[in-house]
């Protein structure tokens, strides 16, 4: 049967394509093609975000049975905007009436809204027809049966902060979906509104001025390289060395024969009185013999070479706070750490001894995600590691001979370190994909990240290697900066992390080697030092650069 209208809703993405941040001004259509005459009350668009939540807990069963988990669903709608997009306002005025025909043909309806800052799910009680809920499903419907039982209470926690970002892909433990839903409302109540939707995705913006610390921090871990030898030694000659070696070392240079004139050829011949001088035949140089080779050894100061262990530290460095954003380079620095003074490594001459040699054989990056739930007191997390960059045979010698005074000092002796610098065209192509959501907190929904970067090291080119792991936990920003806007004053960074408490107890692993993290101030105007946010921002002429933030299929499927 055909329906007597087509309703569609649609965003113009065009000039974002398709992603949308705070304050940005959400524009579009709403479609109706009527066939036949049609009695409407009004049409509605509706801008939403949702936060939805499920879990598994074990239910209670009695008379002996089994157990069984029952699953616990919480939605939270962050984001609630309506316009009444017919009839219009002049209508209205000049009707009383409750429903309007409309006559068949094709008819559109513009609308637009204004994506606020933050999210409004604590005021959502004062709207009609909203809650914040969650649900206890103990069963399901089958054919003859009433066995689904649904238990709806109000949600007790809501945290006022910026509007998270678009979340899929866990399947239904964490969603965050944002759309626009437009409905023809009919007046009878036996029959069914015409309803569209038009997802949309969500990437919130950053706030600058979180990013203004002066400060950078880094994670160390330590390792050795046991007995280790350098790869030239220097030595001496003794005082009377120069006559002694010059005499051991003397060729015995053969005597070519001497060419005789044609009148001593002629008495020869004749055997007249003169005699002839004898040839003499080339001889090889004569072997040195066993005293003379010791001789010789000893017109030198020989020295007595012991291996020494390595201490050499593997280092991430960042700007404070540790921050990455995805589809851009890395914006921190990997460095080669060690408590001696490069003079250490450095022959007389001031050649490298080869001592400090390090062979980087691999490197490798993972961004280890953590995704956290909390429904009445429930709590559940879900963790994931997505592979970023793996390099392999990559046999980069790096000499400590050339490593510089650090501003970091040791936090067991406060004596100097010194670092050597990775080079960055090594791992340049750690970028982390598009698909990775910021970092963020909701009410039910939290996301943090942990950054590991593995580098395996070798003090030959062709020794063993020894694998050193970095594990930091770092902040994922979107990438887009704020647009102030003096009607909507900025939040402040303690907005962003209010109620922390409750989250307390997501904390990094303990690591089975020691591991230091700490900070420590730079000059802002040192060339040297890593790029701040919006140098970040700036690379690659990206400027107006909007990610595009692809979400999963799931993503687009079940909207309420």
């Amino acid at each position: 049967m055909v329906s007597s209208c087509d309703l569609s809703v649609r965003i113009d993405k065009t000039a974002t394509g398709g992603t949308f941040t705070n304050h940005d001004i959400l524009k579009g259509r709403v479609s109706l093609k009527v066939r036949s005459d049609i009695a409407l009350s009004s049409i509605h668009v509706k801008l939403e975000g949702i936060s939805k939540t499920v879990i598994e807990i074990p239910r209670e069963v009695g008379n002996g049975k089994k157990p069984k988990n029952k699953p616990l669903i919480e939605v939270h709608r962050l984001l609630y905007d309506t316009l009444m997009v017919w009839p219009s306002a002049e209508l209205r005025r000049v009707s009383s009436s409750k429903e309007f025909t409309l006559v068949p043909g094709d008819y559109e309806f513009p609308f637009q809204f204004t994506i606020p800052l933050k999210n409004r799910c604590s005021n959502n009680k004062s709207l009609t027809g909203i809650s914040n809920r969650f649900q206890f499903i103990n069963g399901f419907s089958s054919p003859g049966t009433n066995t689904s039982i649904e238990f709806v209470s109000e949600a007790s926690r809501h945290v006022e902060t910026t509007l998270p970002p678009s979340l899929s892909g866990l399947n239904d433990f964490a969603t965050v979906k944002y759309f626009v839903k437009a409905t023809a409302k009919r007046p009878s109540l036996l029959k069914m509104n015409f309803r569209s939707y038009d997802p949309f995705i969500f990437l919130p913006v950053d706030f600058p001025n979180v990013m203004l610390d002066q400060r950078q921090c880094f994670t160390r871990r330590d390792f050795v390289f046991k007995q280790k030898y350098p790869e030239i030694v220097a030595f001496h000659e003794k005082a009377d060395a120069p006559l002694r070696v010059a005499a051991a070392r003397r060729p015995s240079v053969p005597t070519t024969p001497r060419r005789r004139s044609s009148s001593s050829f002629l008495k020869s011949i004749f055997n007249l009185d003169e005699p002839a001088q004898p040839t003499q035949v080339s001889q090889p140089a004569p072997q040195k013999s066993p005293a003379k080779q010791k001789d010789y050894y000893e017109a030198y100061e020989m020295p007595k070479v012991d291996p020494i262990d390595l201490p050499v530290g593997f280092e991430a460095r960042f700007r404070y706070p540790a921050f990455v954003i995805p589809t851009r380079p890395p914006n921190y620095k990997l460095y080669l750490m060690t408590k001696l003074a490069p003079k250490r490594f450095e022959l007389v001459n001031g050649q490298s001894s080869g001592l400090g040699y390090v062979f980087v054989k691999s490197l490798k990056f993972e961004l280890i995600s953590t995704t956290t739930v909390l429904i009445q007191g429930h709590r559940r997390q879900i963790v994931t590691k997505e592979n970023v960059l793996t390099l392999g045979g990559i046999n980069c010698k790096l000499d400590l001979m050339k490593a510089r005074k650090s501003k970091a000092l040791d936090p067991k002796t406060g004596g100097a370190l010194y670092e050597l610098e990775i080079p960055k065209d090594i791992y340049s192509g750690a970028v982390l994909p598009d698909h990775i959501a910021p970092t963020f907190k909701t009410c039910n929904i939290s996301r943090k990240y942990r950054l590991l970067v593995t580098g395996g090291f070798s003090a030959t080119k062709t020794g063993p290697v020894i694998e050193v792991g970095l594990d930091t936990e770092i902040t994922v920003l979107s990438g887009l900066q704020l647009v102030q806007d003096n009607s909507m004053p900025l939040v402040s960074p303690q907005a962003i992390h209010e109620d922390e408490g409750s989250w307390s107890s997501i904390s990094t692993p303990p690591q089975s080697q020691t591991q230091q993290q700490s900070f420590y101030n730079v000059d802002a105007n040192n060339s040297e030092s890593l790029p701040t946010y919006e140098q970040v921002l700036r690379q690659e002429d990206q400027d107006n650069h909007r990610r595009r933030f692809e979400q999963s299929d799931q993503y687009y499927t079940n909207l309420e």
